[in-house]
């Protein structure tokens, strides 16, 4: 206790493999919801809900993150700091990205990204760890088109591709899907489908051995029974898994 100003002096945080991972999450997603870090850190009891809690917002008294805010979702969030990034770069984990910033756009997207976070949360439970973000890719550059994460399983390269809702005209699926026809580097697409699946969609032009359709809801609901599903077939997550 600092007797002086009756206060009490916060000790100085020593950063934990824990924490570089989180730092290391945001960065490659920009930002991250409360909920988020929790599901992919923290167990879902109350005591573990309340550590998570504490040590993210010591983590941000530190420095290391900043809170950031969205209107659209009325949500707030977690970003790194040049402090945090620091420590990634220490570390050879920055995966060369420069620190984000939000900017006049920030919001637009801020349902799809936090989607995508969830979807990469989630096929992590499942034990499939090695997502590379879109973030990352296009950092890299070289690529023509890039998914929304890369996830690779027993050596496949799958590309995640998430629509949040069908609202997009035919042409730009045929033009995708045509780009994925024409990638074989990646061995599998999983389109993960938020709102209402369309039956014109399903039954456009693809490659029905690499293509698959999956609900959103689906996904969260039932994570390894989740059915994927083309015009021709269909097959159950947990076929593929470890």
């Amino acid at each position: 206790m600092d007797e002086s100003k009756g206060t009490e002096v916060e000790q100085p945080v020593v950063l934990n493999e824990r924490d570089i991972e989180i730092f290391r999450l945001i960065h490659e997603h920009r930002y991250a919801a409360h909920s988020h870090l929790k599901m992919a850190f923290w167990t879902d009891n109350s005591e573990e809900a309340n550590a998570c809690y504490r040590r993210i917002e010591k983590l941000t008294r530190a420095e290391y993150l900043r809170k950031g805010y969205s209107r659209k979702k009325n949500l707030n969030l977690y970003l790194l700091t040049e402090k945090g990034l620091d420590e990634l770069r220490r570390r050879n984990l920055d995966a060369g990205m420069r620190l984000y910033a939000e900017g006049p756009y920030f919001d637009r997207y801020i349902d799809h990204d936090l989607k995508v976070m969830t979807v990469r949360l989630i096929f992590g439970l499942m034990g499939l760890k090695e997502w590379t973000g879109e973030r990352s890719l296009k950092e890299r550059g070289g690529l023509n088109r890039v998914p929304d994460g890369i996830l690779s399983i027993h050596g496949r390269k799958i590309a995640i591709e998430f629509e949040n809702y069908i609202t997009k005209g035919r042409k730009r699926y045929t033009d995708l899907f045509d780009f994925y026809k024409s990638s074989p580097e990646y061995d599998l697409v999983f389109m993960i489908l938020d709102g209402d699946t369309k039956d014109w969609l399903v039954g456009l032009e693809y490659d029905a051995q690499q293509l698959w359709f999956i609900t959103y809801e689906d996904f969260i609901q039932k994570r390894e029974e989740a059915l994927l599903e083309n015009k021709r077939a269909s097959f159950v997550l947990n076929r593929i898994l470890p």
